[in-house]
């Protein structure tokens, strides 16, 4: 395939992108929160962190890099509790125990397999402590 023949139809679906990575920005513009979005444009509106392009092109990467992770994990959770279905009729009655139930399922069935050792526990980095 050559990549000159499918520019325009590439070049109308990045902008189409970009139009809902704008959307997204706009619509967490000036309301208060802390996901993810709002905060990346916390650092554009404070003007020495983040171009408007940049804020754009972060959020379109973001949403891009979870995809394949996500839904290959969310496929490994249906068959881990499809083992077990005991498992899934006690999430069912005790929806308190779904975050941890979710941090179980990564551990046991990651599908990132090369998660280092030291996950989760403070280090330091340059005189201070660090969660790792």
């Amino acid at each position: 395939m050559q990549v000159a023949e499918h520019l325009p139809t590439i070049e109308q679906a990045l902008a189409g992108l970009y139009a809902v990575a704008e959307r997204l920005i706009g619509a967490r513009r000036g309301r208060p929160g802390d996901d993810l979005v709002r905060v990346l444009v916390h650092a554009e509106e404070d003007g020495d962190r983040l171009s408007r392009a940049e804020l754009r092109n972060v959020v379109v990467t973001v949403l891009f890099a979870g995809r394949d992770t996500t839904k290959h994990q969310f496929a490994n959770a249906l068959a881990l509790f499809a083992s077990d279905p005991a498992a899934w009729e006690l999430l069912a009655a005790r929806p308190d125990l779904v975050p941890r139930a979710v941090d179980e399922v990564m551990r046991v069935a990651t599908r990132q397999p090369h998660r280092h050792p030291g996950h989760g526990r403070t280090r330091t980095w340059r005189s201070r402590p660090a969660a790792a």
